[in-house]
C-alpha cells in the first residue's frame, strides 16, 4: 500500500511523519525490499560500461546497499561513499571504498570510510545512488534535512546519473520544493527501476 501524504505540509512535518512510518515497517519487509532493489540495480548497472559510482551505507530502517556494493568490485568500477567534511559544516565528500575495507561510524551513526582514504572529486562521478525519505514520480526527493546532498550535488556533472533509493510505500503524490532541489533520473524500489517523468 502506498501511503500518500498531503504536499501542503511543510518539509519538517512530512519528514517526521515519514520517519514514524519508516520505524513502523518490519525488518523482514525491509530486508525483502532491499534484496529486490539490489537485484534491479545489479541488472541495470552491469549492463553499463564500468564507471565511478557513489552510493551510501544505510543505517537504522533505511535501505542498506552496503552488502550489495561489496559484490560490485569488478574491473573498471570505482565505488565512493560519503564522508562528512570536518572542515566545512553541513558538507560532505565522496571517498573511495573497496570491499573489505573497514568503515567507521560518524556522529550520526552512519558508516563511512576513514577520513584519510582517497577522495573522489564530485566531477569524476558518473552515477549517484541517493537515499530517499520520500519521492514523487517526477523524481522529486525528500531527504533527512541535513542538506548534505543539496550542497554536494551542484558540484557534480550535469550528466551524472541520479538514482534515488526507496521503498514503494515512500512514494508521494507531491512534495514541497525549494529552489535548490534537484530531481532524480530514476527511483529504484522493490517493484523496479522507475524512470522519472517531469509530467508525472
Amino acid at each position: 500500500m502506498v501511503h500518500q501524504i498531503l504536499a501542503s505540509r511543510s518539509k519538517p512535518e512530512l519528514r517526521q511523519q515519514l520517519l514514524t512510518q519508516r520505524r513502523q515497517q518490519s525488518r523482514t519487509a525491509l530486508n525483502t525490499a532491499t534484496a529486490a532493489i539490489c537485484r534491479h540495480l545489479q541488472q541495470k548497472l552491469l549492463a553499463m560500461t564500468p564507471a565511478t559510482l557513489c552510493a551510501y551505507a544505510g543505517s537504522g530502517m533505511e535501505v542498506n546497499l552496503l552488502p550489495w556494493l561489496q559484490t560490485l568490485q569488478q574491473p573498471g568500477w570505482r565505488i565512493g561513499l560519503p564522508v562528512i567534511d570536518p572542515a566545512r559544516a553541513g558538507c560532505m565528500r565522496m571517498h573511495r571504498w573497496r570491499s573489505g575495507e573497514l568503515l567507521q561510524k560518524n556522529r550520526f551513526g552512519i558508516p563511512e570510510p576513514a577520513a584519510d582514504s582517497t577522495t573522489i572529486a564530485a566531477g569524476d562521478i558518473d552515477i549517484c545512488l541517493l537515499p530517499l525519505l520520500g519521492f514523487t514520480d517526477r523524481g522529486e526527493r525528500l531527504g533527512m534535512g541535513g542538506g548534505y546532498y543539496d550542497r554536494w550535488l551542484p558540484h557534480t556533472r550535469a550528466d551524472m546519473l541520479r538514482i534515488g533509493i526507496a521503498c514503494d510505500w515512500q512514494r508521494q503524490p507531491a512534495l514541497p520544493l525549494d529552489r535548490w532541489d534537484q530531481n532524480m533520473h530514476y527511483v529504484c524500489t522493490e517493484s523496479g527501476l522507475h524512470r522519472c517523468s517531469e509530467t508525472a
